[in-house]
């Protein structure tokens, strides 16, 4: 398994066994995220991001004068019979040990980078999509059957004047919803549900502007790239979008969607928005692009389910949104270095999703008399 996870550009770069041995030692999870977030956005080929990893290793390895700080404490006694743990102290590593360090996390930096690029080919499968589909007929019943509009009015008191107060100040409130069914076999499940303020708004506005998805890839860049309303017929709409997920390398996808939008109540709305095709591009935007096998692909998104609650109050429009996606599972022994990725993609999608709705209808607030 180590040898299909492992391309060419990596096995160039030193032993197999010394870049999954030694560099867990060397280079951990939170230190190889904070150089890939440094590199430049929509890097696309394997050789330039390997060059732009290489000259970020050396300029943290300058910065930090060649040196690596222990992570063990030294020991000396005290007075009083007892040790004492010093400061961790600080080595310069023989100049053998210096490159060992560089070729290592350069190595284990573009592993990261390889496995999210082409991670060997991940394979939707039948069980994985039924129990999907369970989890939505049971979303479904359960969001019809809820007390209340909004999640956060079932809040306990104090907790919910807390939270309307950082949304009125322009938070985003986030959390991970905590539902049965959640376990699906040969794949992950991602279910957030978020809630933002828009201050001067109104429910219409709201309405409007999720409607308008001609406009989205304006509105929702970069994380939308393309958008394109394809039918409508009266509040069911179906429509096409090419999403952009960026951590340093960029996974493209075009899928479409089905919407439906209802107005309970004068002062609320609502959408249940399901994703009916998701392909993954290849060489997005080359003349060489082409569509993945869909459901063979990365596994990076291979469902998408958006549940939207709008409700007017307080001088401006409360916007919920529910979002379940589903994504690759976890290849064996690599959670540590894979899973951060995984797992913080519809959670950083879904904020910035509310938080640029929040800030457009903002700007349709104040321009109203």
């Amino acid at each position: 398994m180590q040898r299909q996870l492992l391309h060419a550009p990596v096995e160039k770069l030193g032993d197999v066994e010394l870049v999954l041995g030694r560099t867990g030692d060397l280079v951990g999870p939170a230190e190889l995220f904070r150089l890939m977030a440094r590199l430049t956005p929509g890097v696309q080929s394997f050789a330039d991001l390997a060059q732009e990893l290489a000259a970020l290793v050396e300029e943290e390895n300058l910065r930090r004068g060649g040196s690596i700080r222990r992570t063990t404490r030294a020991v000396r006694p005290r007075e009083d019979g007892n040790v004492a743990l010093r400061e961790p102290v600080c080595r310069r590593p023989a100049p053998y040990q210096a490159v060992l360090m560089m070729r290592s996390s350069l190595a284990v930096v573009v592993l990261l980078a390889g496995i999210v690029t082409t991670a060997g080919a991940a394979e939707l499968t039948p069980r994985a999509a039924a129990a999907f589909d369970q989890y939505v007929r049971l979303t479904d019943a359960k969001l019809g059957a809820e007390p209340s509009f909004l999640r956060i009015d079932r809040l306990p008191p104090s907790r919910r004047a807390d939270v309307h107060r950082a949304l009125s100040g322009g938070e985003v409130h986030i959390e991970r919803v905590a539902s049965r069914g959640a376990d699906i076999p040969d794949a992950l499940l991602h279910p957030w549900v978020g809630t933002v303020f828009g201050p001067g708004a109104s429910v219409s506005q709201a309405v409007a502007l999720l409607q308008h998805y001609d406009r989205h890839a304006g509105i929702y860049t970069p994380s939308v790239a393309r958008s394109r309303l394809l039918s409508r017929s009266g509040d069911h709409f179906r429509v096409y979008l090419r999403f952009a997920m960026t951590r340093g390398i960029t996974v493209v996808v075009n899928s479409e969607h089905s919407a439906v939008f209802a107005r309970p109540a004068p002062d609320r709305a609502q959408s249940r928005i399901v994703s009916t095709r998701i392909a993954e591009v290849e060489d997005p935007n080359t003349p060489a692009e082409r569509e993945k096998p869909v459901g063979r692909d990365s596994g990076y998104l291979w469902r998408l389910n958006t549940y939207w609650r709008m409700l007017e109050r307080g001088g401006g429009v409360y916007l919920q949104c529910e979002s379940i996606t589903l994504t690759r599972d976890i290849p064996t022994g690599l959670g540590w270095l894979i899973r951060p990725f995984i797992t913080s993609i519809p959670r950083d999608t879904l904020a910035f999703t509310l938080e640029t709705t929040r800030h457009e209808l903002s700007r349709l607030g104040a321009k109203q008399p």
